[in-house]
């Protein structure tokens, strides 16, 4: 097997990642915002940070038990996250 030199190894490194969130999903673009992109990223119980969350339940019994992942470390419910909630901040997981 034939060893790499400094350059092989430099441009394979430098080559972008390919994948989901933790490898390259930008979430700060709405048509990056879908079921099956929310269905991959990691989840939490937790409450929407957003004040005008759709969320139809009562706040006392949706507070703390809704599904949630972490954009910008807030906490961010399916229907807020789908609707676009924070695309004006730098999405990141």
């Amino acid at each position: 097997m034939k060893e790499l030199s400094e350059d092989e190894i430099t441009k394979l490194l430098s080559r972008p990642k390919r994948g989901n969130s933790k490898r390259g999903i930008d979430l700060s673009m709405r048509e990056n915002r879908n079921l099956l992109v929310w269905i991959k990223l990691p989840h939490t119980l937790g409450f929407c940070t957003n004040p005008e969350c759709p969320d139809d339940r009562p706040r006392k019994v949706a507070e703390g038990n809704a599904m949630c992942t972490l954009i910008n470390d807030e906490p961010v419910c399916r229907l807020c996250f789908l609707s676009g909630f924070a695309l004006d901040k730098r999405a990141g997981v």
